[in-house]
């Protein structure tokens, strides 16, 4: 699943369980404190703020609160193992008082869409016809090897090329070559 279908999925989720509980991640000590807070404010003659002021603030307050939970719920349910990385240096940077974690839905797909490009293999997988698989660097060359295994420290004995065991060799041996060649 790619990142917009994994947002996608998630966000369709969240609207489930609005329908039935709430704005989601907004519990009720959440919503007491941000009453708490409008309960105080004043304007400038040291008044109370009108109700329905009160009310668009707090709807406000509300939603950059669901916003910033849906963010950092999107990058704590990412695939713990591709995006492991970006959440320790998210952890780290946390602890040491320079909050970099993502406060809106589209700040958390991005740094999700970073940290893949970052994670992206130099090279792809293929199949080839006879079952083997082999990785292509970004030159479109070839590195053989056997069930998806790059092995960098074998080297053919056939083709002298590191990747794959001689029993495993895709290059024809040159002397059954030149055999079939010749009339």
């Amino acid at each position: 699943m790619d990142n917009a279908e994994y947002v996608r999925v998630l966000l369709s989720l969240i609207k489930v369980y609005e329908q039935y509980c709430g704005a989601y991640g907004v519990h009720l000590k959440a919503e007491k404190s941000i009453d708490d807070d409008l309960a105080v404010l004043v304007d400038e003659d040291g008044d109370p703020i009108p109700d329905d002021e009160k009310h668009k603030k707090r709807q406000e307050q509300i939603r950059m609160f669901r916003e910033k939970t849906i963010a950092m719920q999107i990058i704590r349910g990412a695939c713990p193992k591709r995006y492991s990385s970006l959440r320790k240096n998210l952890a780290t940077d946390f602890g040491l008082k320079t909050n970099k974690y993502p406060e809106t839905i589209d700040d958390a797909v991005n740094a999700l869409n970073v940290a893949e490009k970052q994670l992206s293999p130099p090279y792809q997988k293929i199949r080839s016809p006879n079952g083997f698989i082999f990785a292509q660097n970004g030159n479109g060359n070839l590195i053989a090897g056997t069930n998806g295994k790059i092995m960098d420290n074998i080297v053919c004995h056939k083709c002298k090329r590191p990747g794959h065991y001689a029993n495993k060799c895709l290059v024809e041996n040159q002397d059954e070559k030149e055999a079939d060649e010749e009339p």
